[in-house]
């Protein structure tokens, strides 16, 4: 499967990570120094496009938390949300 994920433009490793298949060393590349508790989970979360409460599991933070967590990092210019689901900006997802 991971040659039809690249196909199709995903990162095969870091859909494994989402998935929960193991700890990517690339995940954490981007997010800047200051950055809250909650912030630092939820970008860890976020491998891949994901809605709020999918990364709010992901991350283990209730869905406040998470959402306030997301809300700092779009402030920050670090993710966006796309249709409902929340990703990280060209520049900062790898």
């Amino acid at each position: 499967p991971a040659d039809l994920l690249q196909d199709l433009g995903f990162d095969a490793e870091r859909v494994s990570v989402a998935a929960g298949g193991g700890a990517s060393p690339a995940r954490d590349r981007g997010l800047p120094a200051g950055a809250s508790g909650d912030e630092q989970a939820m970008w860890s979360a976020l491998v891949a496009p994901a809605p709020v409460d999918r990364l709010a599991g992901l991350a283990g933070l209730d869905l406040p938390r998470a959402t306030a967590a997301l809300v700092g990092l779009e402030i920050r210019r670090l993710v966006r949300q796309v249709g409902g689901r929340y990703e990280r900006r060209a520049g900062f997802d790898r």
